[in-house]
């Protein structure tokens, strides 16, 4: 089911308004947007620049259109997916609790985060509660996904999701690269890689889950 144009600016807005906006403005008031207070401009961010602004609204409209066109059987299951709704949101706030109030406000890359270090700005706080709002329906969709292939629904929409996520999370690597180059710790890419493993491993067990569901499930 396609949304009507009207749903689809809704959806944008909302994505933009709550995700990348605030997060802009932030930057813009900490000078972290181009300058040079903190490590890494906001700019050289390619998962905010692009991802961000750009692919989260499409990977959210397209997870609306899924969940119309599959609404009845996940209606049906409600205790599943009340079941499943639950454990992705523990899962959302525990990554989003520990990256917001301890990783990103006490390092000295993230500055868009934070007013002060330690002290998560209001842009921080926005980006905290749409963070976890929007983790909770990308993991959703993921714990959601071998019931909607093996109803043999919604193929051209599945796609279109899986290719939104690889892209996104795969803008992670170059946010890796570019981090550590401008960190001068390229050079030692096994300890720079301890320590930033999960902008690889992320890519890396998305892509291998998709294949798994793409093996089991092929027709």
């Amino acid at each position: 089911m396609e949304l009507s144009k009207f749903k689809k600016t809704i959806i944008i807005l909302i994505t933009l308004l709550f995700g990348f906006i605030p997060m802009f403005i932030s930057a813009i008031l900490t000078d972290s947007f181009i300058g040079d207070k903190y490590d890494l401009p906001m700019i050289f961010y390619i998962s905010i620049m692009f991802g961000d602004l750009v692919l989260l609204p499409i990977f959210n409209i397209k997870f609306v259109e899924l969940f119309y066109e599959n609404k009845k059987n996940i209606i049906a299951k409600k205790y599943k997916t009340i079941g499943k709704i639950i454990l992705v949101s523990v899962l959302s706030a525990c990554i989003n609790l520990y990256s917001h109030f301890i990783l990103w406000p006490n390092d000295n890359i993230t500055g868009f985060m934070d007013f002060h270090k330690g002290e998560l700005a209001i842009g921080g706080w926005v980006h905290f509660f749409f963070s976890f709002l929007q983790m909770i329906i990308v993991f959703y969709y993921l714990i959601e996904l071998p019931e909607i292939i093996k109803a043999n629904k919604s193929n051209k929409l599945i796609r279109s999701l899986q290719k939104l996520l690889i892209i996104f999370v795969l803008l992670q690597i170059p946010d890796f690269i570019l981090r550590n180059i401008k960190l001068n710790t390229i050079n030692n890419f096994i300890g720079a890689l301890l320590t930033d493993w999960p902008s690889v491993a992320v890519p890396i067990v998305m892509i291998a889950y998709f294949t798994f569901l793409q093996i089991k499930y092929r027709k």
